[in-house]
C-alpha cells in the first residue's frame, strides 16, 4: 500500500472520527445539558473538521498533483494540536468535581456515561491519527518523477562573408560601396544639444 493511500485512509478516519464528536457535542448541547465546556471542544472540533475538509477539497481538485511532504505535516500538526486540546478538555472535565463532570454535562442523553467515554474516544482516536499521519509523512517522502524538457535547439546560423546584412547603413556587403548619404539637415534635427 502505497503512503499517499494510508495518509488518505487516516485523513478519512479523521474526517469520520471528527465527524461523531461534532454529532455527540451538538447532541448535548441541543439537549441543554452541556455547557461551556462542550462549547470549546465542538468549536475545537469544527477547526479541526475544517482543516481537514480543506485538505480533502484540495486533493479532490487536484488528483493528479503529487502529496506534498511540507503539506502533510502543517495539516496533521494543526490534527494534532486541535485533538490534543479536545482530549485535553475532556480529561480535565472528567476528572472535575463529582457534582459536575463530563458525565453530568452529558446527563440529558440516555446513557451519559457511554457518552461521555465515546467522546473520550473520540478525541484519543483523532490524537492519534494525526500522529499516525504525521510520523507517516515524516518518514516517507514520494518524490515525484522528474521530467526532463527538451526544448528544440536552436539553429546555429554562421554568417560567412558572401552572406548580405541585414543593415541598410553598412551599404551593399559583396559590392563594397559606402553607404548613401543623408542630408546633413535631416541628420541635425535627430540630434539634441546636451550643456556641458
Amino acid at each position: 500500500m502505497r503512503s499517499s493511500n494510508i495518509l488518505y485512509s487516516i485523513i478519512v478516519f479523521t474526517f469520520l472520527s471528527q465527524s461523531a464528536s461534532i454529532i455527540i457535542l451538538s447532541a448535548s448541547l441541543i439537549f441543554h445539558s452541556g455547557g461551556i465546556v462542550e462549547s470549546t471542544a465542538l468549536a475545537v472540533d469544527w477547526m479541526a473538521l475544517a482543516v481537514v475538509v480543506e485538505f480533502l477539497i484540495h486533493e479532490i481538485i487536484n488528483p493528479r498533483k503529487p502529496m506534498i511532504r511540507s503539506r502533510n505535516l502543517i495539516v496533521f500538526t494543526l490534527m494534532f494540536g486541535l485533538s490534543l486540546a479536545n482530549l485535553i478538555i475532556f480529561l480535565v472535565r472528567e476528572r472535575s468535581t463529582e457534582t459536575r463532570n463530563l458525565t453530568k454535562d452529558f446527563a440529558a442523553m440516555p446513557n451519559p456515561r457511554a457518552v461521555a467515554t465515546t467522546a473520550i474516544i473520540l478525541a484519543v482516536l483523532s490524537t492519534i491519527f494525526a500522529v499516525g499521519g504525521f510520523a507517516i509523512s515524516c518518514v516517507v517522502q514520494e518524490i515525484p518523477q522528474a521530467r526532463l524538457k527538451i526544448s528544440d535547439p536552436i539553429p546555429v546560423q554562421v554568417w560567412q562573408p558572401s552572406t548580405p546584412t541585414q543593415f541598410i547603413e553598412l551599404g551593399d556587403v559583396q559590392t563594397g560601396d559606402p553607404p548613401p548619404r543623408q542630408d546633413e539637415v535631416a541628420t541635425r534635427e535627430r540630434w539634441t544639444d546636451i550643456p556641458v
